[in-house]
């Protein structure tokens, strides 16, 4: 099973505090015995220490590069070394994700929230003018028609004005009544007559 650059990492610190001399990066490798398909793979991994945790070990850059343990190096492998902090950083990325995925929800909702809330917004402006005019115009109606029963005299005629002349009417139709009740009894009277 193949090693992940952070074992290989933790290796090399503690092939270091092992041997206390100063290490090539081509040296490691063959005393590592070939940790990755390549030198260059090595190298890459060894770069990669320098720039995560260069003061947990001594480095020297010149033609070549040197490695060699540091007062730090037992302590950071006790730590959990490399494989640790390569652990904690993938936890952090994670929840960095996590965080990152909550926050663009919480921003989706608030934009979803805020369209909604403008829709009624515009809803209520456009709807309030329609039933605030529809109000106006019935208030001015009311008050037109209460003024117009309080200051304009009305053509209706009363219950006083009414009585007289319903009783002159029922008198000219009592009256009809019997002129007919005569004209009948003339006509029966005469239709007898001439009948016998």
């Amino acid at each position: 099973m193949e090693k992940s650059n952070a074992e290989i990492k933790d290796d090399i610190l503690q092939f270091l505090v092992n041997n206390i001399s100063a290490w090539t990066v081509d040296t490691l490798y063959t005393k590592l015995q070939n940790p990755t398909p390549t030198v260059a793979h090595f190298e890459k991994i060894v770069k990669e220490m320098i720039s995560d945790g260069g003061q947990y070990f001594n480095y020297t850059e010149g033609e070549e590069l040197y490695l060699r343990q540091n007062d730090f190096t037992q302590e950071f492998l006790n730590n959990g070394g490399f494989t640790k902090a390569s652990k904690i950083a993938a936890a952090n990325t994670a929840a960095t994700v996590i965080e990152l995925q909550e926050e663009k929800e919480a921003k989706r909702v608030t934009r979803e929230k805020d369209r909604e809330q403008l829709t009624i917004v515009k809803w209520q402006k456009n709807t309030f003018w329609i039933v605030f005019v529809l109000g106006l115009v019935g208030g001015v109606y009311s008050l037109y028609k209460i003024s117009q029963a309080i200051f304009i005299p009305s053509n209706n005629v009363t219950e006083e004005q009414l009585n007289p002349k319903i009783d002159s009417i029922q008198n000219r139709l009592e009256r009809l009544e019997k002129d007919l009740k005569q004209v009948d009894r003339l006509k029966s009277i005469d239709s007898a007559q001439t009948t016998k």
